[in-house]
């Protein structure tokens, strides 16, 4: 986490003290601050009413895009950098490209539109941080900087606060400062896997703290009653296992395969076992909190694809289907009376508004990361945060969605790998 001059060789302390590097950190900051604790009160009550339901909000609105503004002003000096990145990840270019096209058969292109501004910006504030960066830890210090802010008041909200917990299926859950328990599960996920690393690569005088953060956070995620977000950071748990397993006995060769051989088996026989004793199945289902059918998630999903089903290919346009009044949506909530305002699964999302062509350049972006980074062999926990996000995007459509922290870390992580590809190549 602290390897020097990670994203420009030719820092010195001149360029770092500029005003577009200034400009960088100071939209970075306010960036990750209302991400994550958003533009609106918290402690707010659900809206149950589809007609209360909007498709923006005006503060939000003016806020990320005079971030938007900034951030793009402090790449002025730095443009070289960015048309490298756009030449080095050609999938996200193509996937960018392919989301703005889709502008000109949406029913809404004006959503449309606003989306992409929305997906696109967010981009170029990551982008700027990093190019006026020297070096990774020193971008690692705003999210930490936020965290030692948000999880306290988090903690202390759920303690005292009523409208910090809501009512999820006759149980009590912890929301905190978010909208939703599944939200803050998501925030107490990333920030418990933050300072996981942290514990390992942070050096401070201080390092009961980040146990503290680390143990508190642990705490608020398990408060949540978030599964998909329990259920995530066990699988998470279970690799980083894995992985320290093979590198302290030192498999190579035969043994590595054959501990791969035996991770297989191990996921092979849970399928078998569910598939051959299905009261297994339904026991974990009611351990999680979940049923089969995903608290009717499943149904949601084929009536939404069904819904799209003659544009299947190309998809309705870039975020214009989940928009409020809208035909499609009218009919979704008469049969869904929770009103909801995503699938519940990343990949249907992408598939209904960008088709299947959306779906095919995601996953050629994903391969292409684990790809590289099993050829450069890096060894690093940022691969984590894209694993934790496709994991939980089976669950929770946080892909290429502004307002989620997972989609954020989730570009964050994908998009160092190609700094440090191209900084190799300086």
């Amino acid at each position: 986490m602290g390897s020097e001059n990670l994203f420009d060789k030719n820092y010195n302390s001149l360029s770092h003290k500029s005003f577009f590097s200034y400009l960088a950190q100071v939209s970075f900051f306010f960036f990750l601050f209302f991400i994550f604790f958003g533009t609106s009160l918290p402690f707010q009550e659900n809206l149950q009413d589809s007609e209360l339901l909007t498709t923006s909000n005006p503060v939000r609105q003016t806020v990320f895009s005079i971030i938007y503004f900034l951030s793009l002003i402090s790449l002025t000096p730095k443009w070289n950098k960015l048309f490298k990145i756009i030449k080095q990840e050609k999938f996200l270019a193509i996937f960018l490209i392919w989301t703005l096209l889709s502008m000109f058969w949406s029913n809404y292109p004006d959503v449309t539109f606003k989306r992409w501004i929305q997906i696109f910006g967010s981009y170029i504030v990551i982008i700027s941080i990093f190019v006026h960066s020297k070096s990774l830890d020193e971008v690692i210090n705003f999210f930490r900087i936020i965290l030692y802010i948000y999880i306290p008041i988090s903690f202390i909200s759920v303690l005292i606060i009523p409208g910090a917990t809501m009512s999820y299926q006759g149980e009590s859950a912890w929301r905190g400062l978010a909208d939703h328990k599944n939200g803050f599960g998501q925030i107490a996920l990333v920030s418990s896997l933050i300072w996981f690393f942290s514990l390992r690569n942070y050096k401070s005088k201080f390092k009961w703290i980040v146990y503290s953060m680390f143990f508190i956070s642990l705490v608020l995620l398990i408060g949540s009653k978030s599964s998909t977000s329990l259920i995530t950071f066990l699988i998470i748990g279970l690799l980083i296992l894995f992985v320290n397993i093979k590198e302290k006995f030192s498999f190579s060769g035969i043994g590595k395969w054959l501990l791969y051989i035996l991770g297989l088996f191990f996921v092979i026989s849970l399928i078998f076992a569910a598939i051959l004793f299905p009261s297994v199945l339904d026991s974990f289902f009611n351990l999680t909190g979940k049923d089969p059918t995903f608290t009717g998630r499943t149904d949601l999903w084929t009536d939404v694809l069904s819904i799209v089903s003659k544009k299947i290919i190309w998809g309705i346009g870039y975020g214009a289907f989940w928009v409020p009044n809208s035909a499609q949506l009218n009919y979704i909530y008469q049969i869904y009376i929770w009103l909801p305002q995503q699938s519940h699964n990343g990949y249907i999302d992408i598939i209904i508004e960008t088709g299947l062509i959306g779906l095919s350049i995601l996953a050629s972006m994903l391969i292409a990361y684990f790809y590289r980074n099993s050829k450069w062999q890096i060894e690093n926990f940022w691969k984590y945060f894209i694993i934790a996000a496709i994991i939980l995007n089976f669950q929770e459509s946080s892909l290429f969605r502004t307002t989620s922290m997972v989609v954020i870390l989730f570009t964050f992580s994908y998009l160092i790998q190609s700094f440090e590809f191209i900084n190799k190549k300086i």
